[in-house]
């Protein structure tokens, strides 16, 4: 892994036009290949946040390095080769008149081959469920198909560093497991991710980091098991944790783990931990 983080920011602050302080001296890096969720009650800066780490945005005040280039004197077109964001709503995203046009955008400009450009979208088409949908316009799609046409075309460009906001809003059960499938394959990748959501199940089931922002600064960071299960400090941050990590930390406080969030692996953990208590040794 590259020593050279794929996130560097130092003490960024940004205020927008209206006198709103969104980020308040804020340092944060994320190495290549870190799986980072980002949480916190709304207008706690998350987006803010994210929209400099693609240009969108130049700090106020600090330094944002993307891969070592200072994101305020780059280019967007430069950005996007490291970069890819997945804004929460499909619409703001979808541009193209068809599925196909839309997921082999991205490919297209960063100056691939047309046949590693057909390969790609080929790939990232059957993974999300769109293959039997290329000439379909995608805003004429389902609000969740959209949202699948839209991650299928960030994952599509193959970035070293992908920012997704509420990747599985809208979607049903199995549109949620493919695009967790699909997002996963691209991290096995060793692409890094910011993953900003309210899901915190999510947040236990993609990432290894969480950080907890609240009035534009950050009040924690650390491992993703240490965060979760620190049900106090989540409420302290307007964070509800979900029913079974609430679960797990009042049946195994002292051994709250990742594996304790799956529902299967819950049950067989209690069930093990009653014949413990049953015959003790």
């Amino acid at each position: 892994m590259s020593s050279q983080p794929i996130v560097d920011m130092t003490d960024v602050s940004f205020t927008y036009e209206d006198g709103t302080r969104a980020l308040d001296r804020l340092s944060i890096v994320i190495r290549p290949g870190e799986r980072v969720g980002l949480i916190g009650e709304n207008g706690a800066g998350k987006t803010t946040l994210c929209k400099h780490l693609n240009g969108l945005l130049h700090p106020t005040d600090g330094v944002v390095l993307i891969d070592g280039v200072d994101a305020a004197k780059a280019r967007t077109s430069h950005l996007a080769r490291t970069v890819g964001y997945l804004f929460q709503n499909p619409d703001h995203q979808i541009f193209r008149s068809t599925v196909l046009d839309e997921v082999a955008f991205g490919p297209k400009n960063l100056g691939l081959r047309d046949e590693v450009v057909a390969e790609r979208v080929e790939h990232y088409l059957q993974i999300t469920g769109l293959s039997d949908m290329t000439k379909s316009p995608p805003l004429m799609l389902s609000l969740g198909l959209r949202r699948m046409v839209s991650i299928a075309s960030i994952l599509s460009m193959e970035q070293r560093l992908i920012i997704l906001d509420e990747p599985t809003a809208w979607l049903d059960y199995g549109q949620a497991a493919a695009a967790k499938a699909a997002i996963q394959g691209r991290l096995a990748s060793g692409a890094a991710m910011v993953l900003v959501t309210h899901d915190l199940q999510l947040i236990a089931e993609l990432t290894d980091r969480t950080v907890i922002m609240s009035k534009g600064r950050i009040v924690a960071d650390d491992g993703t098991e240490k965060i979760l299960s620190d049900t106090d400090l989540l409420r302290e941050n307007g964070l509800d944790p979900t029913p079974l990590i609430e679960l797990a930390s009042k049946f195994f406080p002292e051994e709250m783990t990742a594996q304790l969030w799956d529902v299967t692996d819950f049950l067989n953990a209690v069930k093990k931990k009653k014949r413990r208590e049953a015959h003790p040794s």
